[in-house]
């Protein structure tokens, strides 16, 4: 649970291929207001504000709720890694993964109830109830599913870097104490095409 959203994103908001744009307008021209658009796939600002509530539910490493920015950079690396999965193939469906996530669940609520849980899984898992995820709801909970598809596409996405990187430059990776899809999560965005627009 602790790193359900735990990818570090680095912000590059004086990349001169990002453009910022007024939301205001564009949400006028294109009937709803987005966040960015990433190499033409928009990202709505319903997005932004279901992260920063599930931040509530799901503590990140390096994300903060009220740093909106952090929340874009973040979402807009989340769609670089789903396109350059989608790109390699791999594709992950609904059985891929479900039963981890009915285990995880099955596991949670058998723990909670014998008294096995740590003080900071019960936080976590309170958290969650009130941002309107209790555990029983799990497996029929959008926002929990779509976590555990981008958990298990970046596993995949991993995989497929570890096999293919020269060992040198993995080593290389690691030493900067980031991961296989962090660094390539960078390289993606320094030739995206990123489109910032104003949030609030």
């Amino acid at each position: 649970l602790l790193t359900v959203f735990a990818f570090s994103i680095s912000s590059r908001a004086d990349d001169p291929r990002d453009t910022l744009v007024n939301s205001q307008k564009a949400g006028e021209a294109a009937g709803s207001a987005p966040a960015a658009v990433v190499n033409g796939v928009t990202i709505p600002n319903s997005d932004i504000e279901a992260l920063r509530v599930s931040l509530l539910a799901f503590p990140a490493n390096g994300l903060d709720p009220k740093n909106t920015a952090s929340l874009v950079e973040f979402t807009v690396s989340k769609e670089l890694l789903k396109q350059e999965a989608k790109r390699r193939g791999i594709v992950v469906k609904d059985e891929d993964f479900m039963p981890q996530l009915i285990t995880d669940q099955q596991s949670f609520l058998q723990d909670r109830a014998a008294g096995l849980l740590d003080a900071t899984l019960v936080t976590i898992i309170e958290a969650q109830a009130r941002a309107g995820h209790p555990l029983e709801g799990w497996a029929n909970d959008p926002i929990i599913i779509e976590t555990y598809r981008t958990m298990y596409t970046n596993g995949l996405l991993s995989q497929a870097l570890e096999a293919e990187l020269p060992k040198i430059e993995k080593d290389k990776i690691q030493a900067s104490g980031k991961t296989l899809t962090e660094d390539l999560s960078g390289k993606l965005r320094k030739t995206a095409d990123v489109k910032l627009y104003k949030t609030k």
